[in-house]
C-alpha cells in the first residue's frame, strides 16, 4: 500500500518560492515529493528539480511510490542538505535558482517501525536518520551523557524545563532502558502530562536533534547556500520548533538576504485541522540580493 504523505503549507511553500519554467530549484528534504513534484511540474521540461533525501529508507519508500519517469526533471539523490555545495557541483551545475528545506521528520519517520524516534513506537532506541553517516545512537548518547550534560541537552534542545528531574530518572535507570518504549514508560513514571503531550515528548525532541545534528546541519547549510544561489534566487524554509526558526530568522537578517515575508507564515486553521502535524510549522522566505 503506497504510503500517503501530506505535505505542509503546499500553496504558500508554491507562491513564495514562485518556481518558474526553466529554472532550477534543490528540494533539500524531497521525502516523498510533496512539495517536490509540484515544484518539478513548476519549472517544466526545461527546467530542473535536484531532489536530496538523507534517509535512505524514505527514498526506498518514494520510489514504490513515485513514478518518477513522468519527472524527466527531476535528479534524486541520497544526501543531506548541509552539504548543498557538493550536491550542486554534484549535477554539473554551478548555480540554482532556488532551495526547500522542510524541516525535522517526516510522517513515515514517525509513523514507521524502526526508527526509535516515536513515542508510539516500541523501536531499539536508535534516532539515526542516516546510519550511514551517524555512528552513535540515541542510547549511545544517553550512555555516555553524565546527569548535568544530559538536563542541558534536554533545555537546550527542547526548552525541556522539567529536565533536571527527567535527566534523572533516566541516569537512575539507565540499565533498563533499550527501547523507546522504555525510554518512554520511565519518564512517564516520574512526570507528569501536560494535558495530551506526553512527558517523553520534548525529550525524544532533544534526543533526535543531538542524534542526527540538525541544528548543525542547519547552520552549515547557511554557510554554503549562498555559494552556489543566483542573484534573486530564494529560499524557503519550514521550520518546526524555536530554536530551526532562530536559526533561520537570524541567518535571514545578514547580508544579502533580502527577507520576503517579515513574520513567519503559518497554517490556518483549516490545514491544521485536515493535518495535525502542521500546527507548529513556520515558514520562512528570503531572497539573495
Amino acid at each position: 500500500m503506497a504510503y500517503q504523505h501530506i505535505p505542509v503549507l503546499l500553496e504558500e511553500v508554491l507562491c513564495y518560492l514562485d518556481p518558474h519554467p526553466g529554472q532550477v530549484i534543490v528540494d533539500g528534504t524531497f521525502g516523498f515529493g510533496g512539495h517536490g513534484l509540484r515544484i518539478a511540474r513548476a519549472v517544466g521540461s526545461e527546467g530542473k528539480l535536484i531532489a536530496v533525501e538523507r534517509d535512505s529508507r524514505t527514498l526506498k519508500e518514494a520510489e514504490k511510490n513515485i513514478a518518477f519517469s513522468n519527472y524527466p526533471q527531476l535528479t534524486l539523490k541520497q544526501g543531506n542538505f548541509a552539504h548543498i555545495t557538493d550536491i550542486v557541483r554534484s549535477c554539473a551545475l554551478d548555480k540554482v535558482d532556488g532551495v526547500l528545506l522542510d524541516l525535522g521528520v517526516n510522517s513515515y519517520q514517525l509513523d514507521s517501525a524502526g526508527y526509535g524516534i516515536s513515542i508510539k513506537q516500541n523501536d531499539p532506541l536508535d534516532m539515526r536518520i542516516d546510519k550511514k553517516a551517524t555512528s552513535r545512537t540515541a542510547l549511545d548518547l544517553l550512555r555516555s551523557l553524565k546527569e548535568e550534560e544530559l538536563a542541558n541537552l534536554l533545555f537546550e534542545n527542547a526548552n525541556e524545563y522539567r529536565s533536571r528531574r527527567i535527566a534523572s530518572l533516566i541516569k537512575s535507570n539507565i540499565t533498563n532502558i533499550k527501547s523507546s518504549g522504555d525510554l518512554a514508560r520511565i519518564i512517564a513514571s516520574g512526570v507528569s502530562s501536560r494535558g495530551r503531550i506526553h512527558p517523553a515528548t520534548k525529550t525524544f525532541q532533544a534526543l533526535r536533534i543531538a542524534v542526527n545534528d540538525e541544528l548543525k546541519n542547519l547552520e552549515q547549510f547557511f554557510a554554503q547556500v549562498l555559494q552556489v544561489l543566483n542573484t534573486g534566487g530564494r529560499i524557503a524554509v519550514i521550520s518546526f520548533h524555536s530554536l530551526e526558526d532562530r536559526i533561520v530568522k537570524n541567518n535571514f537578517k545578514k547580508e544579502p538576504w533580502v527577507v520576503i515575508n517579515k513574520k513567519p507564515i503559518t497554517p490556518s486553521a483549516e490545514e491544521v485541522k485536515n493535518n495535525p502535524r502542521a500546527r507548529s510549522a513556520k515558514l520562512r522566505v528570503a531572497a539573495k540580493r
